[in-house]
This record gives structure tokens, sequence and C-alpha cells, in this order.
């Protein structure tokens, strides 16, 4: 019991430190409840922060609630849905063992192949002068009966 409030510790030691010298603990509170304005409702130091605007805007807000006649609590829920709608649905995926086994030699088999090229550099440009042709034939046919 210090000034009047109740503090915890995690352990005897800490206890012992602090009953040495409470204020300077107090005043470290204080000074990281001013770094951070966020902590001053959450370790309810109201009281030593009075120009505080969030609780002043909480207060205001709950008032005018009441004056409007609106209820403080408002139930709420949220669902999630039990199968999402998948978005993009990959073609490639399979679920199968054994066919991601069979993948994986192939792709495995694949570092030991090496690939070559047939075309040389005499023979590189002799795929386009070396094209055969066959010409339309001619427009006149025989038949066996006679018209």
């Amino acid at each position: 019991l210090f000034k009047g409030k109740l503090y915890s510790f995690v352990s005897i030691d800490l206890l012992y430190k602090f009953m040495k010298e409470p204020t300077n603990y107090v005043e470290g509170v204080l000074l990281g409840a001013r770094r951070a304005p966020e902590l001053i409702n959450l370790l309810n130091l109201e009281q030593h922060f009075p120009h505080n605007v969030l609780k002043r805007f909480l207060t205001s807000f709950g008032s005018e609630g009441d004056a409007l006649g609106l209820p403080k609590t408002a139930e709420m829920d949220c669902q999630t849905p039990t199968h999402f709608v998948e978005k993009y649905i990959e073609p490639k995926y399979d679920w199968n063992e054994w066919s991601l086994r069979r993948k994986a030699l192939q792709l495995a088999n694949l570092h030991t192949k090496r690939t070559h090229s047939t075309q040389t550099n005499q023979s590189h440009f002799r795929r386009e002068s070396e094209t055969q042709v066959y010409l339309p034939k001619s427009g006149v046919t025989q038949t066996a009966t006679d018209r």
C-alpha cells in the first residue's frame, strides 16, 4: 500500500526494490504514460492527467447517447463462412501423391540430360535456300463417263 493504492509485483525481489524508492517507480510509469498516451486509460491514470482528450470524448459521447435514448451497449455478431470461395484456382494444382512423385522424378531426370543443337554455322541459312514447292495442278480432270 503506497499513498492509498495497491500494487502487485512479479517477485519478492521486485517488491523490495519498489519499497526502497516507490516514488521513482510511480514517476516512471507516469512518464511512460506521457510518452504513450494510450496507456492512460489502460492503466486507469485519468486522475494524473486531467486534460486527457480521450476521456472527455468518451464521456461526451456517452452523455449524448443517453440524451438521445440510445443504449450504451449493443449486441454484435460476426459469422465466418464455412467454405470460403476461392477467387483464384490453380489449374496445375495436384494433390495426388503418386503424380507428384512422377513429376519429381521427371524433374530429377532432366538434370542428367543435355540439350544440343544440330544446326551449325555452315547450315544456318541453308533452310531458306533449299525449299521445295509443289505447283498446283491444272483444272482439267478425266473421268470414265462422257456427258
